[in-house]
């Protein structure tokens, strides 16, 4: 008890240190909390828990929001799944879990922020937490899962889980352009690469304006529209180069331009030639500037060789079927009534797929109550 309250007395005296300096011992700080926040001592639990309260408070006194405190917490949890350490051992998900309600009805009950958005920030920070830790344990046991569909699907949502920390985020992101290139879709494969370098531009566009490069997710747009979900949420838009959100070689013209060369080659071999257009303006620009003449050169080549593909080929391009899928029946517990849609190979076997589909949900969910499934099919045409 005597060292959390030494460490909340300290942080209450001087919090410029945790919430304007460097962001290190924010960072080590919020790590130990949260691991402590795990372990099988009630009473350590409790006072971690609380000492993570009030840091989040005071953060949100300070400066109006804990986006500090919030991004840390994230990466925090990041690390605290990755560490493999006998210190990592001693945690538990199922404390950590009840620590995070715990931290939800603190909020809720403290009357001085009653009236103030801080509640509902909290509850939004601790659920969002406990998503990543259900998804990445859910991730663990269907690694070994023929169904690529479930695996991808828990890698979107871990990756949304890492929005407020582009660093995880990317790695996400090109963990799951890994996978579905793995599976032979080239096409989601290669947005993966693009929202991965729109979050880059976003980033690398607040901290430093560079004429050459693109001037945030805007400038990827006509690529796909789904970009714009990359747009930093000016609640957390601290300073990202120094709140430890934009480390590593990724956040750099040579990490942008490796991710949309990467892009651009597998929309080429999806036939998505209109794509590999809008994503070359994008590096021609970048090459002019640096004089790479060599890249040009066979950029142009590339060009070249798509115009004539799409010339003729025309309306004979077939991009892709797909299947409207809704699932309805108890046994499919928390998908009974959502619809999605699934992506097939060109003029796939309706039956097979279906097949397909019957024994992916008969793996997860036991018996099917009822499958609805619609077919379309994309062509080349626009």
């Amino acid at each position: 008890k005597m060292v959390f309250a030494t460490q909340r007395s300290i942080i209450t005296k001087f919090p410029h240190i945790i919430f304007e300096e460097e962001t290190d011992q924010c960072s080590l700080l919020c790590y130990h909390l949260l691991r402590h926040c795990a372990t099988f001592v009630k009473e350590v639990r409790e006072e971690a828990i609380a000492s993570i309260y009030l840091l989040m408070r005071q953060n949100y006194e300070s400066v109006g929001s804990f986006s500090r405190v919030k991004i840390q917490l994230t990466i925090a949890l990041s690390r605290l799944r990755s560490d493999s350490t006998d210190t990592s051992k001693n945690c538990s998900d199922a404390y950590l879990k009840k620590s995070l309600i715990t931290l939800e009805n603190y909020a809720a009950n403290d009357a001085d922020v009653f009236k103030t958005r801080f509640p509902d920030q909290v509850k939004e920070v601790s659920k969002n937490l406990r998503d990543i830790m259900r998804d990445t344990v859910r991730m663990n046991e269907v690694k070994k899962d023929k169904d690529c569909a479930m695996r991808v699907d828990l890698m979107y949502r871990i990756a949304k889980g890492y929005q407020n920390s582009p660093a995880l985020r990317i790695t996400w992101l090109k963990s799951m352009a890994n996978e579905h290139e793995k599976n032979g879709a080239k096409c989601e494969a290669a947005m993966c690469f693009i929202h991965a370098a729109a979050l880059i531009s976003e980033y690398m566009y607040m901290v430093e304006y560079q004429p050459q490069l693109p001037q945030g997710c805007i400038a990827f747009a006509k690529i796909s529209p789904n970009v714009l979900q990359e747009c930093a949420i000016i609640d957390d838009v601290l300073k990202p180069d120094e709140d430890g959100m934009c480390t590593g070689g990724e956040f750099s013209e040579k990490g942008l331009t490796n991710l949309l060369t990467r892009s651009s080659k597998l929309l080429m071999e999806a036939n998505m030639f209109e794509s590999v257009d809008e994503v070359y303006k994008l590096l021609i620009a970048i090459h002019q500037d640096s004089r790479s003449y060599p890249d040009l050169r066979d950029m142009h080549k590339n060009l070249t060789n798509a115009y004539e593909k799409m010339h003729n080929m025309g309306k004979k391009r077939v991009l892709g079927s797909y299947f409207r899928v809704a699932f309805y029946g108890e046994k499919f517990n928390e998908l009974d009534g959502v619809t999605m849609i699934y992506k097939e190979k060109p003029l796939p076997s309706s039956l097979r797929s279906l097949s397909a589909f019957r024994h992916s949900t008969k793996n997860s969910s036991g018996k099917i109550s009822s499958l609805s499934l619609t077919l379309s099919v994309s062509t080349g045409s626009r």
